[in-house]
């Protein structure tokens, strides 16, 4: 099983999601991290198991929240490119 490592703009989205999601009137920041867990979880148990979206990058959804992971395989480890909000313009991330 690989690691996943994320680039630091996705971890600053990250910490951006979580601190949206934690200040919504129900408060679903436990579930929303939660999700974020299984979603990495998911991606170091099965890689190749996501679609290819561009270039080589893999897109893995994110259950219960408009976000998805863009992440490449590379010898030895999964780098995270992306914590994408899918109302976003897809390209954004593009050059990481």
């Amino acid at each position: 099983m690989k690691t996943a490592r994320l680039l630091k703009p996705a971890e600053n989205e990250l910490v951006e999601a979580m601190f949206y999601y934690e200040n919504q009137a129900e408060g679903p920041g436990c579930e929303f991290i939660d999700r974020i867990n299984e979603a990495v979880v998911r991606i170091e148990k099965n890689p190749e198991a996501y679609p290819v979206t561009w270039n080589a990058v893999r897109r893995s959804l994110v259950r219960q929240f408009p976000l998805a992971f863009l992440y490449k395989i590379v010898p030895g480890e999964l780098i995270i490119l992306a914590l994408m909000h899918l109302k976003r313009h897809p390209s954004y991330w593009i050059g990481r």
